[in-house]
């Protein structure tokens, strides 16, 4: 029998088939539909006031088996190339194979066979076990065991990924007629990394809520960017994407409580609800970029991470920060951003660095720091050598571009040996010993060195854009005097 329809402006064609069997008066009906939608049978996949969404036709072929008491068995065999999976407002092509689908109505139970299908750049091979119930307080309710194999995640915003991950268990369950998915469990282990969740997601028209409890152990950076979902807390996964490029988490506990309606929609820049988020744990080999066109700060020691909501904090033991002028060693770090949901941002970054006056130098004079700007040096960075250990305590600016728009810092420090490989205003200076501050509004520095061999207390003062105050005593010959007499008229 032929049969064609039009719904919701989708036109389906099909045809069915009676057959009466010869043993114990059995009966088959079997068919296909073509550009069917999958909504006509279960109406939460297209529902346009939900959240996710498949739209678009299907091919479904069909095969059930009845007896004396009624339907025994069912096949179902389904092909879901060419529609479209909707999350929110970002639509997605879905490729598949075709699903092989075994129904046990008399156990009200759905057997999936392992099937790839693909959603946008992203794909896996999926199995499982669907169980048909009935709650007194639910109504209908699906258990659901399934297992997803050789899953490829391949987010807009990041690169191919260079492995996949090999397996992924869920079992939970789904009430549909209150948009409610319970997630028992959630575990994923691939040998290198651990990491499993409970809780449960509501899809509503309302929005979509979100209370799901995680922990990893040994995830690297590139697997828990890939695994977090792009629409939820958007403003610290793209934090999290943009400044980490290394590293691996020792162990996290993660907290997400998004009650309904409380997940913005594509483009709404909707504040992370109280304690909605929650990140504590610890990493090591972290790579930070702590601002578009910094230097990348290789950590090499353990990494403290504490995620409130917008607030964001990070500490390490040791690191380093690498320039083609060299290498600087930094201790006792902290990065602390207190509040992530602003346009315009302002954070924190302290520690103690130790390098070489010419690295430091080269650092601190390129974008976009900047911090030598005000200052009117003629020596190049590596005209000058010298160790330098210096405390950094900055406040950073940075607007909706990316770009630090302000600088508020405090340098305190010493340098030894400090010499320049050139003349300075004509003389040779080497052997130095100084301490020093500077910040936004000036600079101090002070101590002992050798100008043209004559050892000499020097000060050094400036403030704002005034010219440098320098005061310089010595216990001289009469042969040093000339020399230092000459030196003070260049001055």
């Amino acid at each position: 029998m032929f049969a064609q329809f039009k719904a919701a402006g989708r036109r389906t064609a099909g045809s069915f088939f009676w057959t009466q069997l010869d043993a114990a008066n059995e009966r088959r009906v079997s068919g296909k539909f073509e550009n069917l939608d999958l909504a006509l049978l279960m109406p939460f996949m297209d529902d346009q006031d939900g959240v996710f969404a498949i739209k678009g036709g299907s091919q479904l072929d069909f095969d059930v088996s009845f007896d004396q008491k009624g339907v025994y068995a069912g096949q179902f065999d389904v092909d879901v190339t060419g529609t479209l999976a909707a999350i929110e407002s970002d639509v997605f092509p879905v490729r598949s194979e075709v699903a092989e689908v075994e129904w046990r109505p008399r156990e009200s139970r759905y057997f999936l066979a392992p099937t790839r299908i693909e959603i946008g750049q992203s794909y896996a091979d999926i199995s499982g076990e669907f169980a048909l119930g009935l709650d007194e307080q639910f109504g209908p309710t699906v258990g659901i065991g399934m297992q997803l194999a050789n899953v490829y995640l391949h987010p807009n915003d990041m690169d191919a990924p260079e492995k996949t991950i090999p397996n992924i268990v869920f079992n939970g369950w789904s009430a549909p007629v209150y948009g409610a998915i319970g997630i028992d469990k959630v575990t994923i282990d691939t040998g290198e990394y651990n990491l499993q969740a409970d809780g449960r997601v509501d899809i509503l028209q309302a929005g979509i809520g979100l209370d799901l409890a995680m922990v990893a152990r040994n995830v690297d950076a590139d697997s828990l960017k890939r695994l977090w979902p792009y629409f939820l807390a958007t403003g610290a996964r793209e934090w999290f994407v943009e400044n980490v490029s290394e590293g691996r988490l020792n162990t996290a506990k993660m907290r997400f409580d998004f009650p309904v309606g409380t997940i913005g929609e594509k483009g709404e820049n909707k504040q992370i609800p109280k304690d909605g988020l929650t990140i504590l744990g610890t990493a090591q080999n972290v790579s930070l970029l702590p601002l578009p066109g910094f230097p990348t700060i290789d950590i090499g020691g353990k990494t403290t991470i504490k995620v409130k909501d917008h607030y964001i904090e990070m500490g390490f033991d040791r690191g380093s920060v690498s320039d083609a002028a060299g290498q600087v060693e930094i201790t006792n770090a902290a990065y602390l951003n207190r509040n992530t949901f602003p346009t315009d941002q302002v954070f924190e970054i302290s520690g103690d660095l130790k390098g070489d006056v010419s690295t430091l130098i080269s650092i601190a004079s390129k974008e976009p720091l900047n911090l030598l700007e005000d200052f009117d040096l003629e020596y190049r960075p590596e005209d000058l050598t010298g160790a330098a250990d210096i405390n950094v305590i900055a406040t950073i600016s940075q607007f909706g571009d990316g770009k630090p728009e302000g600088l508020d810092y405090t340098l305190n420090g010493s340098v030894v040996n400090f010499a320049s490989s050139v003349p300075i205003e004509g003389h040779e200076i080497r052997e130095g010993d100084l301490q020093f501050t500077a910040s936004q509004a000036g600079y101090q520095a002070s101590g002992r060195l050798l100008v043209d061999d004559v050892l000499a207390d020097l000060r050094i003062e400036a403030e704002d854009d005034s010219d440098p105050v320098i005061t310089a005593s010595a216990t001289l010959t009469e042969e040093e005097r000339a020399k230092l007499a000459l030196m003070c008229r260049n001055l």
